[in-house]
């Protein structure tokens, strides 16, 4: 989806940050995601879809960098970069349909959505499906 919106998508080792986002020095309309290498797959696309969100929502940001303490911060950007993300990856209705057709097997649905079993818990609980104890 990133390379769709013309968004360049990196990769880097041993950042000192989980992602970032920035615009090219060249074309200043090119967008750029740096993403930390050593992370699995699951939390990588999460982190895509998060600077994704800061580059659609939050059109005043030049240049952003995210830890895990900013990711997990109660931050309105913060949060609402988490929303776009998580519906993003797992969207409402194709969540409601899964969960139809799967019932509650987190892992399934999970590995279906190419998520993390909590950043799946997490979603089936935002959306109202699920209620987390």
């Amino acid at each position: 989806m990133a390379k769709g919106l013309g968004v360049e998508v990196y990769y880097r080792e041993d950042a000192g940050w989980e992602a970032a986002l920035s615009f090219s020095d060249e074309d200043p309309e090119i967008a750029r995601i740096f993403v930390e290498k050593d992370r699995d797959s699951e939390w990588q696309r999460f982190l895509v879809a998060h600077e994704l969100g800061h580059l659609v929502l939050h059109s005043d940001i030049n240049h952003h960098r995210d830890t895990k303490k900013t990711l997990m911060s109660q931050d309105k950007r913060e949060r609402e970069a988490n929303e776009f993300a998580a519906k993003l990856l797992i969207p409402q209705w194709m969540l409601e349909f899964a969960f139809d057709y799967i019932a509650s097997d987190i892992g399934r649905l999970a590995l279906m959505f190419g998520v993390s079993h909590h950043q799946m818990r997490m979603r089936l609980h935002d959306s109202g499906i699920l209620r987390m104890y």
